[in-house]
Parts: structure tokens; C-alpha cells; sequence
């Protein structure tokens, strides 16, 4: 089945600009403009939608600049499972226990986990707010007595605001869940450990995980908790929080010799 192809990251380091600069010098579909946003949404997947041609000529000149690259089919990337949302977790040396939103409490074995993925994912919402003014010289407005009603309006605007999450995966990709760790309440599970920061909560939530199923495969969110630097790794938006994810799936199945994930 034909492409179109992607170039995936052999390794998650974030590649020079530079050395993208001159690669790209190889190919016509990128030019030097391309280099820096795409080297700074290098989360698994370098670049999309390349021909055969195009594929092939642009690993070559990437290879030559030290960037590792592997050429994927799109329809050969493993998806990402639908996810399911919790909001409260148990933690036993026996079993993960899950509060889903009805309140339901179900035990998940340690070894069913496969893959631990978090990070401070950043998340465009809406926030509206409401304001009013004084009617302008063209609107026609009921008055009270002698006093003229201001007009109401909502006005909405787009902000960007970091969320702390936490997606477990179980073996074979057969199921996801997702935590997002909006409240105190969610850190209930660390007992006496729970301290007033929510980013010390995550990565002691993390770490905590991890100790617990040390053959997981984790993210770089994860293995920064784990490793306690000090910092909770940031993601510039979600799609390349999920990027890389599906990257982890990608390693996993190739791992196993190329056993479907899902």
C-alpha cells in the first residue's frame, strides 16, 4: 500500500535547526523557513506527507547531519486508544484501583500497564466575560425615566493555560486512562505525601507509578519525574503531547516484532 510516508524520530532528541537547514537543502517540498518550527514540534514525528521519492531523498540528507529518521506508511502509525477519564486513583501493592465518574472503584493489575505518558500539556480554551457599556448614538435602547440601559455583551477570548495530566495504557493498547489533575483531591492516593504544590503532587504521583511498574514505557514527562529534576515537562499542545505517545506505541510494536497495538 503507497505512502503517503512520515519520517519518525529513531530517538526523542530535538534536532539542531541547523543541521534541518541543510538537509532540507536535499528535497523541494521544505525550505530553511521550515526548520525551526519543525524542529520544535519534534515529538516522535519529524515530517508528514512526503512522496517517495521525497521520503527517501530526505532520511538520506538527514542521516548525513546526524538526524535519525525511519520512513513510515501514515497507515501503518498504531492509534491511540479512545480514552476513558478518572478521576481518583487507589494505589495497593496488589493492584491500581480506578475511580471512574460514576464513582465505580475497579482493580487494574500492575503488569497490565504498559505505557505511563504525562506532563504539563498546554490547552487552548474560552473564557468569556461579561461587560457592559453605554448604548452608542446609533442604538435605539429603552430607557427608565431619565436613565438610558447599558448594553450587555459577552465577549470571549482564547487563552492558552497549562493542565496537568496523566495517561495509563494497558497492555496491547486495549484501553487508556486518562487522569487530569485539576484538583487537590486528585492526589488523595499519596496519603502524608501530598504536599500544597500540584506540580510536586504530579511528580510524585509519577514517580510513584513508575517505581511501582518499572517495565512500563514512559514518556519524557514521566521520566522527568522519575529522575526528580526539578521540573515538570511541558508540552506546547496536546496534539504533541499525543505525537508523543503514538511514538511509544510505535517503539513498543516494532519491539514485538510488529504485533499490532490495538
Amino acid at each position: 500500500m503507497p505512502g503517503p510516508w512520515l519520517l519518525l524520530q529513531t530517538t526523542l532528541e530535538i534536532p539542531e535547526p541547523e543541521r534541518l537547514r541543510r538537509a532540507f537543502r536535499a528535497v523541494r517540498c521544505l525550505t530553511d523557513l521550515d526548520a525551526v518550527p519543525l524542529a520544535n514540534d519534534a515529538f516522535g514525528i519529524l515530517v508528514r506527507g512526503l512522496g517517495d521519492q521525497e521520503a527517501v531523498e530526505l532520511q538520506a540528507s538527514l542521516s548525513a547531519e546526524g538526524v535519525g529518521v525511519e520512513i513510515v506508511a501514515q497507515f501503518q502509525l498504531p492509534e491511540i486508544p479512545p480514552t476513558k477519564f478518572v478521576r481518583q486513583l487507589d494505589l495497593s501493592e496488589e493492584a491500581l484501583f480506578i475511580h471512574d465518574p460514576l464513582g465505580r472503584r475497579f482493580p487494574v493489575s500492575w503488569s497490565s500497564l504498559m505505557i505511563l505518558s504525562g506532563g504539563a500539556v498546554q490547552r487552548v480554551r474560552s473564557k468569556t466575560r461579561r461587560q457592559t457599556r453605554q448604548p452608542g448614538p446609533w442604538e435605539s435602547r429603552p430607557s427608565q425615566g431619565s436613565e438610558v440601559e447599558p448594553v450587555v455583551e459577552y465577549v470571549s477570548r482564547e487563552i492558552q493555560q497549562a493542565e496537568l495530566c496523566l495517561d495509563l495504557v494497558l497492555e496491547r493498547a486495549v484501553a487508556r486512562f486518562t487522569l487530569v489533575l485539576d484538583s487537590p483531591v486528585m492526589f488523595a492516593c499519596l496519603g502524608d505525601r501530598k504536599t500544597a504544590s500540584m506540580p510536586e503532587n504530579f511528580a510524585r504521583l509519577a514517580r510513584e507509578l513508575a517505581r511501582r511498574c518499572p517495565w512500563a514505557a514512559i514518556n519524557r514527562g514521566v521520566w522527568h519525574a522519575r529522575e526528580e529534576t526539578g521540573m515538570v515537562f511541558a508540552y506546547p499542545s496536546r496534539n504533541a503531547y499525543q505525537e508523543e505517545l503514538i511514538w511509544l506505541l510505535w517503539q513498543i510494536q516494532s519491539a514485538r516484532g510488529g504485533v499490532a497495538a490495538g
